[in-house]
Formats: C-alpha cells, structure tokens, sequence
C-alpha cells in the first residue's frame, strides 16, 4: 500500500539523500603509500577507487588548517528524479530492479560519490568510510562473492 502512496505523481517528484564528507587540508594532506596503513586495507581502498588515483590521507595540520588537516565538509549526494519507469518499480517494491534502472541511466549513488572525493586527493578514506560504510570493492559488485568474503574471514 504503501509502494502506491509513494508512487503519485501528485506526491512523490525527486528523492535526495546526503551525507558530509570531511574535506582534507590540501597543504599538509599526506599520499596513503607514505603512511603505514596494512598493505590489505591499500588495496582495498586502491582497488574501490581504481589503481591511478593518488591516495591522500589526514596529515598533521599546518598554518592554513589551523592544525586541523581538515578545512571543512562537503556534500556526497544523490538524487533520483521520480519518473513514470521509478514509479513502477516503486509501486512493485523493486529495489534491487530499481538500482539497476537508475545505473543504466547514469544515476550516481552517494557512496560513488564519495568515492569520486578520495579518487581526487580531496577526502580521507577513513573519513568516508565514517560515513559510508566500509569501503570493499566485492561488497560493491553486482554479484556478491560468498566465497571472497569467506577467505577474508579467516585470514
């Protein structure tokens, strides 16, 4: 019933959905492969981002943070704009159908969003994952790896 009140084009035009990321002091931000994070999470966070972005991380602070090696937040967001084919998948209670609709119409989550801001230097991995989640590549792909995952339990 209630995929049917959602889905009125009278009620429902746009979702949107944010969370603050912490941006990090350019100055004195520090590239991961400096720092001694365990060669496992490198590749973890390397391997969600892709193998060429250059890693930052929180550095000590300096003069133009004012120590913070932060210098604010910004927006990772989404949007879905609610048309007739989201409709139908709401009024069905598709979510799994209507991630991928959204995908093949070039829709980007937040938490890619997210992900585009450690890709450029611009957030902390760590950050992110405070307000994303767990950054891992396996748990992002269109078919969950049990067996991966297995493995990584009992390493």
């Amino acid at each position: 019933m209630l995929g049917g009140f959602l889905a009125d084009p009278n009620f429902l035009v746009a979702l949107a959905y944010q969370r603050l990321v912490v941006m990090l002091c350019q100055h004195c931000a520090i590239p991961l492969s400096q720092l001694p994070y365990s060669q496992k999470q490198q590749a973890l966070w390397q391997s969600a981002v892709g193998p060429d972005a250059e890693i930052k991380v929180r550095g000590p602070g300096c003069e133009e943070c004012g120590g913070k090696a932060v210098i604010g937040r910004r927006v990772a967001a989404e949007i879905i704009w609610v048309d007739e084919t989201v409709r139908e998948y709401i009024k069905k209670q598709d979510m799994f159908g209507l991630e991928q609709y959204l995908k093949q119409q070039g829709w980007v989550s937040y938490q890619d969003h997210a992900l585009d801001l450690i890709r450029t230097g611009l957030a902390d991995p760590q950050g992110v994952e405070q307000v994303i989640g767990e950054i891992d590549p396996d748990l992002r792909s269109k078919a969950f790896d049990y067996q991966a995952l297995m493995e990584r339990m009992n390493e």
